[in-house]
């Protein structure tokens, strides 16, 4: 993972008062994928969210929206996409979606 968008990842979560913890894993990036690791109970503490190259998927509908109003994001939209599995709600900032 880039430097640059390790800090720019701690930045987002620290104004949430959030620490992060990386635990790399081979993705098929499929939505079975992430609902499987987000099931898997080596991954301790809650939410949770998957980093799948410039995309952000968080399991929690709460906390994307959390995200999505942090200062840090508003100021720098460094994510292609961060989203919800389960959710309508997204942000893209090259609208991809």
């Amino acid at each position: 993972m880039p430097q640059v968008l390790m800090e720019h990842l701690k930045s987002m979560f620290s104004e949430l008062r959030m620490n992060i913890v990386l635990q790399p894993s081979k993705l098929t990036h499929s939505r079975d994928d992430y609902n499987h690791l987000f099931s898997s109970k080596t991954l301790a503490g809650s939410p949770h969210a998957i980093l799948d190259g410039n995309q952000l998927c968080i399991e929690s509908p709460i906390l994307l929206e959390e995200l999505l109003e942090t200062d840090y994001y508003r100021d720098n939209q460094f994510l292609d996409k961060i989203y919800c599995v389960d959710c309508q709600s997204d942000s893209t900032t090259d609208e991809i979606s």
